[in-house]
């Protein structure tokens, strides 16, 4: 006999494989960058994280996305209560990634860290995005608990 998880767990799980939209959508937003020469943002909505993230391209090449004429190509909703996302380079915390026109990181000298973590009880879930300057991104689950809920 074969049971299903209970509901609630499920739909958590779901919400945390959400890092593979984040991924897919820093990609998405190179290649939007690369395709148009233009800019391209990957952008917190309302500068959180956990309220979600769009992907705009940035039609005055300002490289804030936050214009009126920028156009939105992706647009994600909010994670779960138990879930915590952040964006860092040296140490500074960031509510956007900004993809040139070569789709290399805007002002990027170090990688772009973003961290993605559900609370489980003493077992958080964790994982980490490494964007190089390059713009190349990369995922790594983090079993040693070096990013921190």
């Amino acid at each position: 006999v074969l049971r299903r998880p209970p509901r609630p767990r499920l739909f958590a799980w779901r919400r945390f494989f959400r890092f593979n939209d984040l991924v897919g959508d820093l990609a998405t937003a190179r290649t939007e960058a690369a395709t148009r020469q233009q800019m391209t943002c990957l952008q917190a909505v309302g500068g959180n994280w956990h309220d979600g993230w769009q992907v705009k391209v940035d039609v005055n090449g300002d490289g804030d996305c936050n214009d009126a004429g920028d156009i939105v190509v992706r647009d994600r909703g909010a994670f779960g209560a138990n879930f915590k996302i952040s964006a860092e380079r040296s140490g500074s915390s960031l509510t956007a990634i900004v993809y040139r026109s070569d789709g290399s990181v805007d002002g990027a000298s170090a990688d772009t860290e973003l961290k993605l973590c559900k609370e489980a009880g003493s077992h958080p879930q964790r994982v980490l995005v490494k964007v190089r300057a390059s713009g190349i991104a990369s995922a790594y689950r983090d079993t040693a608990g070096g990013t921190s809920c």
